[in-house]
């Protein structure tokens, strides 16, 4: 299937690399949640907690520098900022979730602070992430046009340097205080430290990231895996060491060298992205990296619903084991627990979110006005009949869209059943801007052509060409017929322009669109995101009506003989 082939070609080590992100929040929250930071730091349970602490606090910047090296190349364009509908979506439903589970699990009042939350991110507790994202996600085609303008290597990593100099050596450097006796045996005797290097700009550390992720797209660290990985455990050991030294004796000190953006962080997070994005999955099974592809696109609604479960799970933890270190053995018990039951619960959220994203569509499928479309008049060629669907073309609908050959190279699911076919023929007489292509020789529906009043951001046509062909008669030269006559027909009733595309791969569709005579008009990176979430681009083709009389005028028609 054409849809496992997609698969086949995913890097799955993204996905795996925001699965990890996940799990290691939920590993940060067990400290936060166990009442880890109000223990004085002493004894070898809590040097492990202090060195686990520090392993996991990647988990933010993961995120964001996998933002970085997936979001690059976007430019700005109202597509572009649509695509930030769902990650509202999924916040709103999960903020439903917790303001429920507060109302009815922890007895608190509805009132107007659990309403005003989801405008201050409060009602879904662990909701700042978001409310610095989509900071972030409205910054990024202007990022990217000063990343892209860098040009050269040199300059990028100029870039960096400086951000890292700006966000994250004040980390490094303004964390002593050389006037209190013994600051260097016990540096927790003062929390008052002295600055020599500016840390104003220490707090826009997501921007720093982003660039991190967006160098290691272009520039991947050239370092053998096991080299990667022996350096991110190394680190990880280190600066747990570092961090019960600084700490030893009261409780953790959360400062600016072990927060998001401090050295600690910076150093870890960029061996783990290299090690994590670099894993070789090309040969994983398709079934693994389906599985590892859903479970990746549950992250964010796990994350936001993990507040449920972290109030559930640790209230029973800390009640039953007193002592605050003896939790520590807890942790591969309560850490999964979470993990599973909040990947659980999002893939929830994500089938609610589905339904109501369909929902959306069929309204606005209904309320766009098509009057001014062209109808479906009765259109003849050689070989073929153009004419108005009837519900009693189901069944040769059927018949073609079952074939798992044919659908996904046109962006939709195969046909499961008859009755599903029965229903899209039904959107497709409603809709009046699809013919159904019947063969004079079989009397069978083999295939569509619609004229659609739709738009795409950064082109302008009257009319989107679209078209499906049934497998058994590709080769023929009969879509070329069909749709050569639905464009004559476009251009005969006034339409000015026509807007054609197809996904990368599909060579006999570019076929037919050169054969039609449209001009190549550019590439869409990320195109459109396929049902079974597969992210295809697009090469984009217009045609003029002046092109195609003018072709017409010189006997070289733009739309080529029936049987070519």
């Amino acid at each position: 299937m054409v849809a496992n082939m997609e698969i086949s070609k995913r890097n799955s080590a993204l996905d795996i690399t925001r699965i990890v992100a996940l799990f290691c929040v939920i590993s940060v929250h067990f400290f936060l949640n166990n009442g880890f930071y109000k223990q004085p730091v002493l004894g070898w349970r809590m040097y492990v907690m202090t060195t686990m602490r520090t392993a996991f606090m990647i988990c933010v910047p993961l995120f964001i520098m996998l933002t970085g090296y997936l979001m690059c190349r976007k430019t700005f364009s109202l597509k572009y900022y649509r695509g930030i509908v769902k990650t509202l979506g999924i916040y709103l439903l999960a903020s439903i979730a917790c303001a429920l589970y507060k109302i009815f699990v922890l007895k608190r009042e509805l009132n107007a602070d659990l309403v005003m939350g989801l405008f201050d991110y409060s009602t879904a507790t662990y909701a700042w992430y978001i409310e610095m994202y989509i900071g972030l996600f409205l910054l990024i085609p202007f990022l990217n046009a000063m990343w892209n303008g860098l040009g050269s290597q040199k300059a990028k990593t100029a870039l960096v340097i400086t951000l890292l100099c700006l966000t994250t050596l004040p980390s490094l450097i303004n964390i002593y205080n050389f006037e209190v006796a013994g600051w260097w045996k016990t540096p927790n005797l003062s929390d008052d430290y002295r600055q020599l290097v500016p840390d104003w700009w220490t707090r826009i550390y997501p921007l720093t990231y982003y660039f991190m992720g967006a160098y290691l797209r272009e520039f991947p660290l050239k370092l053998k895996q096991r080299t990667k990985l022996l350096i991110w455990g190394v680190s990880i050991i280190a600066f747990g060491a570092f961090n019960f030294y600084r700490s030893h004796g009261k409780a953790f000190a959360w400062e600016i060298y072990n927060d998001w953006g401090g050295f600690n962080n910076v150093i870890m997070t960029f061996f783990a992205f290299s090690f994590l994005s670099s894993i070789r999955t090309e040969n994983y099974p398709v079934k693994l990296k389906r599985a590892l592809m859903l479970l990746s696109d549950l992250c964010l609604g796990g994350y936001l619903v993990s507040y449920i479960f972290d109030n559930l799970i640790y209230a029973e933890l800390n009640a039953r084991v007193k002592p605050m270190p003896n939790r520590l053995e807890w942790y591969i018990v309560v850490v999964p627990a979470v993990f599973v039951c909040s990947l659980a619960l999002s893939g929830v959220l994500n089938l609610i979110y589905r339904g109501i994203a369909r929902g959306c569509t069929a309204l606005r499928s209904r309320l766009k006005q098509t009057s001014a479309a062209p109808q479906p008049v009765l259109l003849e060629t050689e070989r073929l009949i153009l004419r108005p669907f009837r519900e009693s073309d189901a069944d040769d609908v059927f018949a073609y869209a079952s074939d798992p050959d044919v659908g996904p190279m046109a962006g939709w699911r195969p046909h499961e059943s008859p009755q599903k076919s029965l229903e899209i023929v039904r959107g497709f007489i409603s809709s009046g801007e699809v013919w159904a292509v019947e063969s004079k020789e079989t009397h069978k529906v083999i295939g569509t052509v619609g004229l659609h009043p739709e738009q795409r951001e950064g082109y302008s046509f009257d009319y989107q060409l679209g078209y499906v062909l049934a497998k058994s008669c590709w080769g023929q030269g009969l879509m070329t017929e069909a749709a050569g006559r639905i464009v004559s027909y476009a251009f005969e009733t006034g339409a000015k322009t026509l807007f054609v595309a197809h996904f990368d791969g599909n060579e006999r569709s570019k076929r037919v669109i050169e054969k039609l005579g449209f001009r190549y008009a550019g590439h869409i990176d990320d195109g459109c995101k396929r049902y079974d979430g597969a992210v295809l681009g697009e090469s984009v083709y217009l045609l003029d009506a002046a092109d195609f009389k003018a072709a017409e005028s010189e006997d070289k028609p733009a739309v080529p003989a029936a049987r070519n």
